[in-house]
């Protein structure tokens, strides 16, 4: 069931502030709904008939980071935050501060998956010089698919770093740095959205705007 005004649990006038919640109600959204809330994050717009404009659907982020003195994540980084949070929710092993589990749904990752594909094949078909808007759009893509490779799977630096220490123990802070010039980056080539956003960065019209 997609979110709906009755099935949503986040405080619509932003008075509440409750991150698993939020996870909650982001994790209910269907393809459709997470396309156009990603896309509108990506840009800095916000759609007062789509999603209540007080909440913190839309203050959970900042396209600038941290502009306030707190920290607030970029759109990029906060949806691959969620992105990378579902499995450990999901098994139970991070809950809210009460213990009580987040409901979480692992088809989220999929859906994630897809809207990030999509935006990466658009900006790559888009014909002459990218408007602001596929900039915007190609920066906090490439922003969540980075920090989704650094940081989640078996083969990805942060993966392979935990592994490592876990097999040393206690490791010297004089050490680390050898260990982190060992950690290998995961490999591409069979993983189509990390082709995608190699081409697109490879792409001169980006990499050059």
């Amino acid at each position: 069931m997609p979110l709906t005004a009755e099935n949503m649990k986040v405080d619509p006038n932003g008075k509440v502030w409750d991150t698993a919640t939020l996870v909650e109600d982001i994790n209910q959204m269907s393809i459709e709904q997470l396309a156009r809330y990603v896309r509108l994050a990506f840009v800095g717009e916000t759609d007062p008939e789509f999603l209540p404009p007080r909440s913190y659907f839309w203050r959970a982020f900042s396209i600038h980071g941290s502009d306030d003195g707190t920290y607030s994540p970029t759109p990029g980084n906060f949806f691959a935050g969620i992105y990378m949070t579902v499995p450990d929710a999901y098994e139970g092993k991070f809950t809210r501060s009460d213990g009580s589990k987040i409901t979480v749904y692992p088809e989220y990752r999929s859906r994630f998956e897809r809207v990030l594909k999509d935006i990466f094949e658009e900006c790559l078909k888009c014909e002459g010089k990218p408007k602001q808007r596929e900039l915007m759009l190609t920066r906090y893509a490439l922003e969540a698919i980075d920090r989704i490779r650094s940081s989640d799977g078996p083969n990805s630096p942060v993966q392979q770093f935990s592994e490592a220490l876990k097999e040393r123990g206690i490791v010297p802070a004089s050490e680390i740095p050898e260990m982190l010039q060992k950690l290998e980056p995961p490999k591409d080539d069979k993983n189509e959205l990390f082709q995608l956003a190699k081409k697109l960065l490879e792409d001169p019209r980006y990499s050059t705007s």
